[in-house]
């Protein structure tokens, strides 16, 4: 559509396609036509007007150039995802989040290996600045060696999830964890649990502090004991958390209710109760939320509905969270300073029908 408006020389103002028009021009279906035209209307590039049409916005000149200040083409050339071999993202939300911000943008993906993995990023940085690239990272959960390679780097990037605090200059985007960790233990403790285990992984990321300083303020409300809470630092291995989860089971005073942090966290739990003869949730609660790792999955099961268990959820998509990282690296790549810039996404208890 953008080599169209050049090519027939349209300025703001100038009568624009209908929907079925621009589909007969791309060979491509009306629905996809209208999402096409979203975008562009999403970056002032087309104004659609309810029973008048669309038209050509102010981000067209007199030329029918696009200006620099809407489009990033003349100065990005595509955007890096970057993340770890092991992390799902639902790519096509991903992708769509990216191009909501810059319509057209290429999008590449890049997956660290397990061994030396700022070596392998510092070589695909240095590439392109030879080339004279000009390439914007999003970074996805990466390790602490990863982001302080970037926050020392004079590039685009920006975060979803939590920085480290030797990174902080990275702008990030991610849940708010310490609402999460409140959200699910004034549930529980609503529910009358006043003995509650939080099971979390041993290697704990930026954020998680955050998450349990959450889960200690309302039980501090609550005037509850130190004792009240049970925490478990463990390996991010479903058998892991079966096997703590029936030894807390069987202590003296039990906890009535167990926080982790990931749908298969839960469900490792809920099978360690099932084995012991207790039912979920009349016997044990399980909740779940994430503190600092947004998972995707979780997400996808939340949005069926076919999740059994309380969890948090972050409010926003996957493909949101990309498009407002995508703004920042756009924003910083326009010259602005966006050091530090910390955006806590909302988010909201779930739980079963």
């Amino acid at each position: 559509m953008l080599a169209d408006i050049k090519q027939r020389r349209l300025v703001q103002g100038d009568r624009y396609l209908t929907t079925e028009q621009a589909g007969q021009m791309l060979r491509v279906s009306k629905a996809a036509a209208n999402l096409a035209m979203q975008m562009l209307a999403r970056q002032s590039v087309l104004v659609r007007k309810q029973r008048s049409g669309t038209f050509i916005g102010h981000a067209i000149d007199s030329a029918g150039e696009t200006t620099d200040s809407q489009t990033m083409e003349s100065r990005l050339e595509a955007i890096c995802v970057v993340l770890s071999p092991d992390r799902f993202i639902p790519a096509t939300q991903v992708a769509a989040g990216i191009h909501d911000e810059l319509f057209g943008m290429d999008v590449h993906f890049s997956f660290l290996p397990d061994e030396r993995p700022v070596d392998f990023i510092r070589e695909r940085v240095v590439s392109d600045r030879v080339a004279g690239r000009r390439i914007g990272y999003l970074l996805v959960s990466c390790s602490q060696e990863v982001y302080r390679f970037f926050a020392e780097q004079d590039v685009p990037a920006a975060v979803i999830g939590n920085v480290y605090r030797d990174s902080h200059s990275l702008p990030s985007i991610n849940g708010d964890a310490l609402k999460a960790g409140r959200l699910l233990v004034d549930y529980l403790l609503e529910q009358g649990h006043r003995k509650i285990a939080l099971l979390t992984f041993s290697h704990w990321r930026p954020g998680d502090n955050h998450f349990y300083e959450g889960i200690s303020a309302g039980l501090a409300a609550a005037k509850l004991s130190h004792d009240a809470l049970v925490m478990r630092s463990l390996p991010n291995n479903p058998k892991e958390f079966s096997y703590e989860a029936v030894a807390l089971m069987g202590d003296s005073t039990p906890p009535t209710a167990m926080i982790c942090r990931t749908r298969a966290g839960a469900d490792a739990i809920a099978k360690a109760a099932a084995s012991a003869g207790l039912a979920v949730p009349k016997d044990l609660a399980v909740v779940f939320g994430w503190g600092t790792e947004y998972s995707a999955r979780d997400d996808e099961s939340s949005h069926k509905g076919d999740c059994p268990f309380p969890h948090v959820r972050v409010c926003p998509s996957f493909g949101r969270h990309a498009a407002l990282a995508t703004d920042a690296i756009r924003r910083i790549s326009e010259g602005e300073n966006l050091d530090g810039k910390r955006v806590a996404l909302p988010v909201e208890l779930i739980t079963p029908e």
